[in-house]
């Protein structure tokens, strides 16, 4: 079957001087929603991007600035995951593309699997490389203190979506780190927010195949570390979800750039909620019962 094209969020394209922001960025998700949000987060702020999955990957897509890819390895094992991180960092992985990790911000899926598959080709590429690891999100409630995530103030391991769905016992960072044999450095909060934070980064990059495992409690935390860590060395890359990505998309605010515009249309919009989760249900109860939409239920299959 032909792989469907690879859908664009385009904005308009703005070259800075890598002394601003990082002009190129190859984000690799474990799933298309993720793929999406991180794009977006340079696309709200003009930056083109494009958002692909399977095959489906055009040649010209290499001109622009932020590529987000889907490896769909959400549900696969973590051997699987790796090997599918492998397969696609090998194809679309390039020099002078900064490369961002999305992950599930309550680790769901193969996280660790995955960040160990990426710091092994970034480390036979160019070298010992520094992870930079902040899974936090702040606008969605999800936080990182003690090296722990938290969701809504309580720790992960006692929420909905863990009890439904985990790979690893504990959501402490370095620990889940240490199941794929990665070394994990816990950066705490009072260090995010003191004035040796840049420092900190570039002596774990001179050390290299380290992740630094970041708290993070508000979006001005995660601001702090992009900010500190974004040039620490030339093999740093970034794992985290979306709340991350913005974060570092937000280093180019300031500068000229023109925010995406979505036309309007009178073809009205689809919106599909599949998911498990009971907020979301919770959300399109919620959307259904203002009468501006048309509610459809679908069986599973």
């Amino acid at each position: 079957m032909r792989s469907p094209p690879p859908r664009r969020v385009w904005g308009r394209l703005h070259r800075l001087s890598v002394t601003e922001v990082a002009n190129d960025w190859l984000i690799l998700a474990d799933d298309l929603t993720g793929a999406a949000d991180c794009a977006i987060a340079f696309g709200r702020r003009g930056r083109a991007a494009a958002v692909m999955w399977d095959e489906a990957v055009d040649l010209s897509d290499h001109q622009l600035p932020v590529l987000a890819y889907d490896a769909a390895s959400r549900g696969l094992s973590g051997a699987a995951a790796a090997r599918r991180h492998a397969d696609v960092l090998a194809r679309l992985a390039e020099p002078g593309r900064i490369l961002f990790k999305k992950i599930d911000s309550t680790l769901r899926g193969q996280p660790a699997a995955e960040i160990a598959a990426t710091l092994l080709h970034l480390t036979s590429q160019s070298g010992p490389a520094l992870g930079v690891f902040a899974p936090a999100f702040p606008a969605t409630g999800r936080t990182t203190i003690d090296g722990r995530i938290h969701v809504k103030g309580r720790p992960l391991e006692e929420a909905e979506v863990w009890v439904r769905e985990h790979t690893y016992p504990t959501a402490h960072l370095v620990e889940v780190l240490a199941t794929a044999g990665i070394r994990g450095e816990h950066v705490s909060l009072a260090t995010i927010r003191g004035p040796d934070l840049k420092a900190i980064f570039a002596k774990l990059a001179a050390e290299g195949d380290v992740v630094a495992a970041c708290d993070a409690e508000t979006e001005h935390d995660l601001h702090l570390i992009a900010k500190a860590s974004l040039l620490a060395s030339r093999s740093t890359f970034f794992i985290g979800s979306a709340g991350l990505a913005h974060a570092l998309a937000g280093l180019d605010a300031d500068s000229d750039v023109e925010p995406l515009r979505i036309p309007a249309s009178a073809l009205g919009t689809l919106i599909v909620v599949g998911s498990l989760a009971g907020a979301s249900r919770a959300a399109a109860r919620e959307l259904a019962a203002t009468g501006t939409v048309e509610h459809f239920a679908v069986t599973a299959a």
